[in-house]
């Protein structure tokens, strides 16, 4: 904290406006974490690590496209990682999903046919 008003007053755009960007910035931190958690609430933990695995290779490209920092091979590799750790997370939900239906279907259909064999059974 007492290095601050020193980053401050050594900032380009003059103190206020590295205040207000400190100040949106800690904001945008803190909205980040309740969404990850309300993620981990309603999702599940996986899905809030995923996302943030997935979120820190983008910010490291961000920097590169805002900042024109240098891309180096090592942020090419993680951020190809990541979203094919995101993309390998939604495509297995979806087959998890599809397997579930034709389960579902299939259970669906076994009971109405033993509903109405029962029924001409009995009589």
């Amino acid at each position: 904290m007492q290095e601050i008003p020193k980053e401050a007053s050594a900032c380009e755009l003059g103190q206020e406006k590295y205040h207000v960007a400190i100040i949106f910035s800690a904001i945008l931190w803190q909205c980040f974490f309740m969404g990850a958690i309300g993620v981990t609430f309603c999702g599940s933990s996986l899905l809030s690590g995923i996302i943030i695995a997935t979120l820190l290779p983008v910010t490291e490209s961000l920097a590169v496209l805002f900042y024109h920092e240098n891309f180096h091979a090592e942020k090419a590799i993680s951020l190809v990682l990541s979203l094919w750790g995101f993309f390998s997370y939604f495509y297995g939900e979806h087959q998890q999903k599809k397997k579930k239906k034709k389960h579902y279907t299939r259970s669906f259909a076994h009971s109405k046919t033993m509903t109405l064999l029962n029924t001409l059974y009995l009589c």
